[in-house]
Order: C-alpha cells, then structure tokens, then sequence
C-alpha cells in the first residue's frame, strides 16, 4: 500500500471509529438490554447471555456465541437506548477507568507484542513499543470523537441528555455483589464468569503501573467517567499515593 493509501485507509477506520454506536444486546422477551463497555467483562457478559438464553448449565462454545451476538446484538443510538429504556430494564457494567486504560495497553499492546500480532492502534499514532506511560500520554491527546472503543470514555455510552441510561451500573470492582441485583430482575439469569483477566493477585495491577505524571494525566482524560461513576475516591487515593 502506497503512503497515500495507507493514509486513507487510517482515515476511514478513525471515521468508522468516531460513528460507531454502543453495542446492545437486547431481549424483547423479558424485556432486557445490556450496554456493552469494550475492556469492562464484556466477554463474560455476553457469555451469560448466552447461557440464559440456551438453557445451559455448561458455557456455550464460541460458535454458539458468535450466533446469538448476531441475532441479539444491535448498534444503537444513546437516542435509541433513552427510548428503549422506557420498556426494558437497562443494565450495563463499567470499570474504574484507570485500570480500563491499562488492560486496554496490557492485552492490546503488551500480548500483542509478545505474541506478534498486529498493532490494532496504529491508526491513532500509538506504536507496539510504546512503554504504558507513553500510550497513556498519547491517548491523553485523543479526544473520544476520535478515539478507538477500547479507549474511548464510556459515558458517551451511557448517557442521553445529560442522564445516565442504565437502571443498574454494576462495577467491576463490586461485581459479585452488583450482579444479584440484575439476577433479581432477571429471574434466572446465570453468574457472571470472571475471564480474561489482566492480572490474578489481590493487589490490582495498574496501581503499580502508574507514575504520578500518567496518572495526573489519565486523570484528566477520563475526568467525566470518574466523576459520573464514582470512581474519584480511588483516583484521589492513588494520586496521594504517587505523590
């Protein structure tokens, strides 16, 4: 590919990017829809999904998945989710936003390094050898308009007019708890696998990721997402520890 056309080529995937609308799985029957947040257990989500609606004790394999998402899944609008909220119990779950930012750079950026897959954040000027302080300060430069799911704020997501859509927000952090409350208004609904985890101690990994200066800056970039979903207690707590 010629300059030119890789040029192009990097235009139109960040256009694709900016219009992309949240992906909701909905179920007309009984009434649900679940917004889906890129690095916030998305997969285990979509797995139980997958098993309420099978009937299955034992978790679907990924063809069987990858056929519900097709029948079940729907881009819309967060006009379209306002709307659909009126009839359908809305659910979503979110993360605090400065340990998103480093599972996005640790299963993007560092395992596709070490396995020689590609770059999936080229177009936006982010490079494989980036060390985490500098992909943060890159992503710092790029505004949500223009920015990959994977690192794009998730208030744009979850919100129309100013008003958060979602009747529950289940956060990571809690979930084990968070998740009977949606098991309370979906009778039936299977307990949420725990896959694809960045790291397995007791002690979260990005709290030993950050620097003062990345954090200061990751801080700022997802001011919106911290302050909407609560997370500015731990943002406080980790910038006084940095200091």
């Amino acid at each position: 590919m010629t300059p030119l056309g890789a040029a192009i080529a990097g235009w139109r995937r960040r256009y694709r990017t900016a219009r992309k609308k949240p992906d909701v799985w909905v179920l007309d029957e009984p009434g649900v829809a679940f917004i889906q947040i890129r690095k916030v257990a998305s997969r285990s989500a979509r797995l139980a999904f997958s098993q309420y609606l099978l009937g299955q004790a034992l978790a679907p394999d990924s063809a069987a998945i990858d056929r519900i998402d097709r029948q079940y899944a729907r881009h819309l609008s967060t006009r379209r989710i306002a709307r659909l909220a009126r009839s359908h119990y809305v659910f979503t779950i979110v993360r605090n936003p400065l340990a998103r930012l480093h599972s996005c750079y640790a299963h993007k950026i560092v395992a596709h390094r070490e396995q020689g897959l590609a770059n999936p954040f080229s177009t936006w000027g982010i490079h494989a050898d980036m060390s985490f302080a500098e992909f943060v300060a890159r992503v710092a430069e790029i505004p949500d308009r223009d920015s990959n799911t994977h690192f794009r704020s998730m208030h744009p997501f979850l919100t129309h007019g100013g008003k958060l859509l979602p009747h529950t927000v289940c956060r990571l952090e809690s979930l084990a708890r968070d998740w009977q409350e949606v098991q309370r208004r979906i009778p039936g609904f299977p307990d949420l696998p725990r896959i694809n985890r960045t790291d397995h101690s007791d002690r979260p990994a990005y709290l030993d990721a950050y620097d003062y200066r990345s954090a200061q800056l990751a801080c700022r970039r997802y001011r919106q997402d911290i302050e909407l979903l609560g997370y500015g207690e731990a943002a406080g707590q980790l910038l006084a520890s940095l200091r």
